[in-house]
């Protein structure tokens, strides 16, 4: 993963296999480039076939609650997107940009958006630094700093951790027939779903590389387990 398979080329430079060759051998070798094509096949069939929409606009210049919902407002009715993301929301005074109260305001003003436009939104959000001291499974909406005010209007709240190494000997995955360490040589991320009124709120695990942007589920049928906690010596009753 991230190697660069590069055309064949002999001592002088020149190219020593043809553009078709050259494809045809990534294909072949690189199991990342099959997955980009498969991507990019499944987006043209969804664009091709109105099935849902992609649109990027760079608004970090002016990210007023007008300007954000108008936007939002001219990608569902003349693009015809469907779910549209906001990175990273915040709220919009001029005078403080982590008033909370202003926070509650803009994502009121969303919600009944995509309620008028029959439409979703993903919005992102930062934690506050003292969650980063905290277990995944300990993290509770009171550690969301602003968020925390917005955290009764959303439908789905999830929190991503990126893992350290000392972490890994935490956790477990566990599914129906067995349980999956974390690897030494690999990087995770997890996963723990703070509100969810469609469902059940658990904990996951994916294995990312941000290099990379891969985000993989280590299982999709498995879910994240601490560990029970090793009593200290200090702790015990003798």
């Amino acid at each position: 993963k991230g190697e660069i398979i590069k055309r064949n080329i002999d001592s002088n430079g020149v190219y020593t296999e043809t553009k078709e060759q050259y494809i045809n051998r990534v294909q072949k070798s690189s199991s990342e480039y099959r997955s980009a094509i498969n991507a990019l096949k499944w987006y043209e069939d969804r664009q091709k076939n109105k099935k849902g929409l992609f649109w990027f606009k760079d608004i970090c210049g002016n990210y007023t609650d007008e300007i954000v919902c108008r936007t939002a407002r001219q990608m569902v009715l003349s693009k015809k997107v469907d779910v549209w993301s906001y990175d990273t929301c915040k709220c919009a005074s001029d005078k403080d940009i982590g008033n909370y109260a202003d926070l509650v305001n803009s994502v009121s003003r969303y919600v009944e958006l995509n309620k008028f436009l029959k439409s979703y939104a993903i919005l992102t959000m930062q934690l506050g630094n003292g969650v980063l001291e905290k277990p995944l499974e300990d993290i509770a909406p009171k550690d969301l700093a602003n968020a925390s005010y917005a955290f009764q209007l959303f439908d789905e709240f999830i929190v991503f951790k990126h893992f350290e190494k000392e972490d890994y000997d935490n956790y477990i995955v566990r599914t129906k027939n067995k349980t999956i360490p974390l690897l030494d040589n690999n990087k995770y991320t997890g996963v723990k779903v703070l509100k969810n009124r469609e469902g059940e709120k658990h904990l996951y695990l994916l294995q990312t590389d941000l290099n990379l942007n891969i985000w993989e589920e280590v299982s999709p049928t498995g879910i994240l387990l601490p560990k029970p906690k090793k009593k200290k010596t200090s702790d015990l009753i003798w």
